[in-house]
């Protein structure tokens, strides 16, 4: 009798969410996160109608618009009816300039959204996981379509102070290897940095690059002057 008990309970948890039907044609599933103080902030928004891509740091934006396949859709549907999206807990305290990200869906006029992100947070250990393998789900199908929108960039670098090092970033991301740089279109944060052999700043300055319009970046550094010209 126990066991029976179980198995019935389970059976009226799990059937309500596994049945919600077919995917819906005005379904949106939106992904957002934000920095907090640090300058940056991504958001994504898929539907059967296709993706939208948009990264924003420290004033420039880098979008892209991409194709979803109704398999695609499905299978993010499909993760979030699995892992009951709907009832995932959340709980707010008075918290400042927090970090984090949200997850929406919506169908129609309908939205339901959890957050874990400002002064909303993500509670219990449970709710926490299920809300990271969703959001997981999403980062994945999109981290598959950005490297064919990806645009080579070229930068040379010529530099009359040879005793510092010179270190670039994009879009805040050091660069390693400087003969493979690929950049999403639309504004880029080209920054520039020179340090000392013990490893201490000592002049820096900042470009914006227009992609895929820029193809080439020239750096000149001089009498501790840097300048950039592109082509």
């Amino acid at each position: 009798m126990k066991n029976f008990l179980v198995i019935s309970v389970v059976v009226g948890v799990l059937v309500p969410h596994l049945l919600l039907g077919a995917l819906p044609t005005d379904l949106h599933v939106q992904y957002d996160r934000d920095g907090g103080l640090y300058p940056e902030r991504t958001h994504i928004d898929l539907s059967t109608n296709g993706g939208v891509y948009q990264h924003y740091y420290n004033g420039v934006e880098q979008k892209v618009n991409f194709s979803v396949s109704q398999k695609e859709m499905n299978t993010v549907y499909t993760t979030l009816r699995w892992y009951f999206f709907s009832t995932i807990k959340t709980k707010t305290k008075e918290v400042y300039d927090r970090g984090g990200d949200s997850i929406s869906l919506i169908i129609g006029t309908n939205v339901i959204t959890k957050s874990n992100l400002g002064q909303s947070f993500i509670t219990g250990a449970l709710s926490r996981w299920r809300y990271d393998r969703i959001a997981n789900s999403i980062n994945t199908l999109v981290q598959k379509k950005l490297p064919a929108y990806r645009r080579p960039l070229t930068i040379e670098v010529e530099s009359h102070l040879t005793d510092y090092k010179v270190r670039l970033a994009i879009n805040g991301q050091q660069i390693t290897n400087w003969n493979n740089i690929t950049v999403l279109p639309g504004t880029n944060e080209l920054s520039v940095a020179l340090y000392d052999d013990l490893d201490m700043w000592i002049i820096g300055e900042s470009f914006v690059v227009e992609i895929p319009e820029v193809k080439i970046a020239r750096i000149q550094i001089r009498d501790r002057d840097i300048s950039l010209s592109t082509e």
